[in-house]
């Protein structure tokens, strides 16, 4: 939740600066955590989770036993205690928020904060007079359209399922969202968006409901109209647009665009490292970073070396990281939480239901931008990932407990109406 709230603090404020103080909040809660500890049984994910954790640790703790390099061993450590860091929100959210009754208050604590964030942006847009889009990756960062696309696909989901009155400012950040995500050029995002829209249009279309049909026309025309009305005001280039929308289309990056080629380049060099250890394939390099473990890379476009660089790919960074068995086991964890998002209880609220098929739709977008970027070790995105993956443990699969727990609020509660 530090995360989540303080993420429009790194444009208002000061940088990544914020950072630190977002690991000042998550460590009051764990404070809280540990002054309030509540025991309650390991279900699937939980044992999932920890395996996991124990073999991250596992490969970490071997490769720096035999790896005697100061500075590698100590960018391992350094990598290590993040990811630990990153997972603080699980052990709070699966203690902390085991009533779905409270989720609702989730899902729009989130919208509430992202708006005003939304709004600012469009102000730097309007401020910076951006004509060349390519700019706005100066703006919105290479990871930002990412987070962007994955709280506006939740967003859409949630107006074309809610079963009340959709406010009309939310319809307004819908659509800010979307033209943020096609304003940041970003192709890793539109295959994303694209992965959300297609499983909403189907959910729309398997129900058959002229409610939600109707709901769906006036959206896209609405988003239509915007969209006309600010390429004609000048804030949206339609030629760029079209152009990487194009190009993710056709598949013509893979002859054209530099970033792709260079890295296709990156893949094919770590591959190939990992290629001539079979013991690094199935343990990995203990949370090493990629630019320690691929040969030295020269752009095949510009010439130029390249010293620091990522894998561009989510599981080729955790195959670098913790070795095949550990990509398994975290593809494993993904699996649990989707699936189980889309099948929650039945007698959960409805808001409840929405929250969590909603963030399964929009997770299976998150997976597609994963074939191009980094995502859970992306910090904002990271910690709130792992929050809602112990809100998934707390209700979704803790169920006998979630229901005690449930029952026990609903008798509180006419107590304090007697």
């Amino acid at each position: 939740m530090g995360a989540v709230i303080l993420f429009p603090a790194f444009y208002l404020l000061v940088s990544h600066n914020v950072f630190y103080l977002q690991i000042i909040v998550v460590s009051i809660f764990l404070v809280l955590y540990i002054l309030r500890h509540k025991k309650h049984s390991l279900n699937l994910l939980d044992q999932a989770v920890l395996i996991y954790v124990v073999w991250v640790f596992g490969s970490f703790a071997l490769n720096a036993f035999f790896e005697f390099n100061f500075n590698q061993n100590l960018h391992r450590f350094t990598s290590f205690f993040i990811f630990l860091g990153y997972m603080t929100p699980y052990v709070i959210a699966r203690n902390y928020f085991r009533n779905p009754y409270y989720l609702k208050y989730i899902l729009w604590g989130v919208v509430g904060v992202y708006t005003l964030f939304f709004v600012y942006v469009i102000f730097q847009f309007l401020s910076f007079g951006v004509k060349d889009l390519m700019a706005a990756r100066v703006i919105l960062g290479q990871r930002i359209p990412m987070i962007i696309t994955f709280i506006v696909t939740l967003a859409i989901y949630y107006i074309f399922t809610s079963d009340k009155k959709t406010k009309a400012y939310l319809y307004l950040f819908c659509l800010t969202g979307i033209v943020l995500i096609f304003l940041s050029l970003t192709r890793a995002c539109y295959f994303q968006f694209f992965i959300g829209i297609f499983f909403i249009f189907f959910i729309i279309f398997k129900t058959r409901k002229k409610s939600l049909i109707k709901k769906l026309i006036f959206v896209v025309t609405i988003f239509i109209i915007g969209f006309f009305l600010l390429s004609s005001l000048g804030v949206l280039n339609i030629e760029s647009i079209t152009t990487r929308l194009g190009s993710v289309l056709t598949l013509d990056s893979t002859r054209q665009d530099a970033s792709f080629i260079d890295r296709v380049a990156i893949w094919g060099g770590l591959f190939g490292e990992l290629s001539q250890d079979p013991t690094r394939i199935i343990f990995g390099y203990g949370q090493l970073g990629p630019s320690y473990v691929g040969p030295k890379m020269i752009s095949p476009v510009s010439g130029r070396d390249i010293q620091f660089y990522s894998a561009h790919n989510e599981y080729l960074d955790v195959l670098i990281r913790n070795g095949v068995v550990g990509l398994i086991l975290y593809l494993v964890i993904w699996v649990l939480v989707i699936c189980g998002g889309f099948f929650p209880k039945r007698e959960m609220p409805h808001d409840a239901r929405t929250l969590f098929v909603g963030h399964s739709i929009a997770l299976l977008g998150v997976l597609g931008y994963g074939l191009f970027h980094e995502t859970v070790r992306f910090p904002i995105f990271g910690m709130y990932f792992w929050f809602y993956l112990g809100i998934v443990s707390a209700v979704l699969y803790s169920k006998k407990e979630s229901l005690l727990e449930k029952n026990n609020y609903k008798k509180d509660e006419s107590y304090k109406v007697k």
